[in-house]
């Protein structure tokens, strides 16, 4: 395994290195495993480090292990072609390159996506993350690479590289995703309406939006996300509505109560009060079991969030670790 590791890490500098160097890009690579807890398996990782900008992106290779060299390059080219055609639109030329270390130019597109850092240890070292949620969760800092930005179709993470780049700090980059998410508009309806609507894009469908809804009942589950749902399909990376603490506010209000949150996907987190249940303890081990569930079957492994519970406690006004 460590040999064939180590040939993919030669072939991507003998591949694709040259191939972006090619088309204009400086890069380098490095292959590196990805320590998964819960009992998940070991992902391996071709790391592309974008020079000039701090950018980082990355491709599971791990079914490359043990393949031959001829796989091994096709799967490189792939990644190559993936990385001009997906990542970097908006590079169409040496100015619009230029652009992207300006953060005066970029800073819009700037946003959070949650991960957790039992499951994504990477993001400890080397990227400006901060924790949140109870200090159990982590807030990693991306950028939109297209100028679709509500939608956040294609991005990267940022790096420390990126920020001496910017020339900024970690509390400027934090006010800044903040203020972005603020102008989002978040989505709140019951997961009902995700199986049976035609058209999710509806406002009627948002409670967060309809007028008239002044009581939620705790005993059903919703769907929280940042971002419009479109036919059943959430905004991506829409489980940092949970970092806007007005929304969370609002949230407590329409059910009268504390709530659980269950962050299983990067795209959207569910939400269900407390009260149904005889005690906090009780209810914190249902839904832990819930989340896993969900995990194991409906949530592909590169959505899945967390298999952790939390829990809104409305007199605090803050996000607590409940299981």
């Amino acid at each position: 395994m460590e040999n064939n590791r180590d040939t993919i890490s030669r072939r991507a500098k003998t591949i694709l290195v040259p191939m972006l160097a090619k088309a204009g890009y400086s890069v380098t690579t490095e292959v590196k495993d990805d320590d998964r807890s819960q009992g998940r398996d070991l992902e391996t990782r071709l790391i592309i480090h974008t020079k000039g900008s701090g950018f980082v992106i990355r491709f599971v290779v791990t079914d490359l292990l043990g393949a031959p060299v001829s796989k091994i390059d096709r799967a490189l080219k792939r990644c190559a072609r993936e990385y001009l055609e997906d990542i970097v639109p908006c590079h169409k030329s040496e100015a619009a390159l230029n652009s992207l270390a300006d953060y005066e130019t970029i800073r819009h597109r700037i946003f959070i996506r949650l991960q957790d850092p039992d499951l994504h240890p990477e993001f400890k070292e080397g990227f400006p993350a901060r924790l949140v949620m109870d200090s159990q969760m982590l807030a990693v800092y991306r950028v939109a690479m297209n100028e679709q930005a509500d939608q956040n179709l294609v991005s990267a993470a940022i790096s420390t590289d990126t920020l001496k780049l910017w020339q900024i700090t970690e509390d400027q980059l934090w006010e800044q995703a903040l203020e972005n998410l603020k102008r989002e508009q978040p989505t709140f309806i019951h997961t009902l309406h995700v199986a049976t609507s035609p058209d999710l894009r509806h406002p009627r469908l948002n409670l967060l939006l309809r007028p008239g809804v002044g009581r939620l009942d705790p005993a059903a589950t919703y769907m929280l996300c940042s971002g419009p749902v479109d036919r059943g399909r959430v905004a991506l990376n829409g489980a940092r509505a949970v970092l806007n603490d007005a929304t969370l506010e609002k949230i407590g209000r329409l059910l009268g109560e504390d709530y659980f949150i269950l962050p299983s996907s990067i795209h959207e987190v569910m939400i269900t009060g407390t009260s149904p249940f005889v005690s906090l303890e009780k209810g914190a081990r249902a839904m832990k079991q819930t989340v896993e569930d969900a995990n194991a079957r409906t949530v592909s492994e590169k959505d899945l969030l967390s298999y952790k519970v939390f829990r809104y406690d409305r007199r605090k006004k803050e996000i607590v670790r409940a299981a």
